[in-house]
This record gives structure tokens, sequence and C-alpha cells, in this order.
């Protein structure tokens, strides 16, 4: 009590003491984890998931383990119908996909199913590597799984590149986000605070990308840029 007194603390409370009750967090995060539709088209469930699923779906088995992307968050549902809308568009041939940042694996799996290829997804995390290559495996899907950091990562260009990040992430990569993307091809910025939506997109601008916002969900902005280089002739 002095030394709160001390420190000019409030010293009138009650310390009251119960009986720690053991939990099974894993078990209790899966019970919170049910299946999401995004898109109209894509279902991601669980892999655990022992309950009904729609049947025409295209469905995604997700464990995601430690890493990002379930299907639930408002930034992880962009990207997907994002990717849904790309592949409707090219008539079921999309062409090439980079995810970057790939976390779970679910952006890069589900552009598989959406019948983009070559497939690539890459990540500075090891265990989100090892998270995506199980989960790639488990849904079958042709992934090539790429542990590097982004900032010095050597890719090839894809039509279609995805970077569900931070805004801060996405500001020190755009250079490299921006290269990867091939000459009429699409770059979709993800996991931006609308607060920031500005920024990123003067930022997008200056390099040439040509941003619009293609989403915004709780506070939760997306934004398509197309390449800052022409198709060739």
């Amino acid at each position: 009590a002095a030394f709160l007194e001390a420190a000019g603390l409030e010293t009138d409370f009650a310390v009251a003491c119960e009986p720690y009750r053991e939990r099974d967090w894993q078990e209790a995060f899966r019970q919170g984890f049910e299946p999401v539709a995004v898109g109209g088209r894509l279902v991601v469930a669980p892999s655990w998931w022992e309950g009904p699923l729609p049947e025409a779906a295209t469905v995604l088995r997700i464990d995601p383990q430690m890493a990002f992307g379930t299907g639930h968050h408002p930034t992880t549902r962009a990207c997907l119908a994002w990717l849904v809308a790309r592949a409707e568009a090219a008539a079921g041939r999309p062409g090439s996909l980079l995810d970057a940042g790939c976390g779970s694996g679910v952006l890069a799996i589900a552009g598989h199913r959406l019948g983009f290829a070559p497939v690539t997804a890459v990540d500075s995390d090891p265990v989100a590597c090892a998270t995506a290559r199980r989960n790639a495996a488990a849904n079958g899907a042709a992934v090539a799984v790429v542990e590097g950091d982004l900032a010095r990562a050597s890719l090839a260009p894809a039509a279609t590149v995805v970077a569900n990040l931070t805004a801060g992430a996405i500001l020190a990569l755009l250079p490299r986000l921006l290269a990867w993307v091939a000459p009429g091809g699409r770059l979709l910025l993800a996991g931006i605070l609308a607060e920031r939506e500005r920024e990123v997109a003067q930022a997008v601008a200056a390099a040439g990308g040509r941003p619009r916002r293609y989403a915004e969900e709780a506070g939760w902005v997306a934004l398509e840029c197309v390449s800052p280089r022409e198709r060739p002739e």
C-alpha cells in the first residue's frame, strides 16, 4: 500500500482469489471456427468440420494452426471474393497467381481451385509456410510455397497478385509488390485500416499503380491496383 501511495495510485480496492480452471484453448478455438461462404462460390471450412456443407460450393478445408487465414476476417473475405471475380472474368482461365504473405495458404489454395495456374505462395514465417504446405496437400492444391523474406524474395511476375498484409508492410514492400505484377495484371492490397487508405493509395498512384477501392468492411479496406506496366502489344 505504501508503494501505491508513493506512486500516487489508488489504494482503496479489494483483492479476491479463485481457483484457476484448466481450459482446452485449442478446443475452444475449434468450437468457434465454423464454415464461412465467400463470393457466392467458395466455402472455407475447418479441416475437422463434420457438419453439412453446400453441395454446389467449392469447399476449402483449412487448419490454420498458428497462421492467419480462416476466411472469417474481413480482409481474407475480400481477397477471396476478388479471386472469385477474377476467375469468373477470365472464364475460368485466369493465369498465374502469387500470394504474398500467404499465412495458412487459404488464398493460394482458393486460387488453385478457381483455376489459377501456376500458383505461388510466399511467407517469411516458417510456421506459416509449413501450415500452408499441409493445407495445400490436404486440398490437393498445386501450390509452390516459398519461405523467404518478401523484401528479398526473387519471384516471377504473375497475372494476379494478392497481398493481405498491413498498411505498413505494404508501403515498405510496394516497389516489389508492383514489380511482381505482370504487364496488364492486377494486384489486390488488403489488410489496410480505413484511416490509412489514402496514404497507401497515394503511394500506389505515385508508383504508377492506379489504385481503386475494391472493398470496405468493418474499417478494413482492400485496394485493387492495375499494373504500372502495360501489356505488350
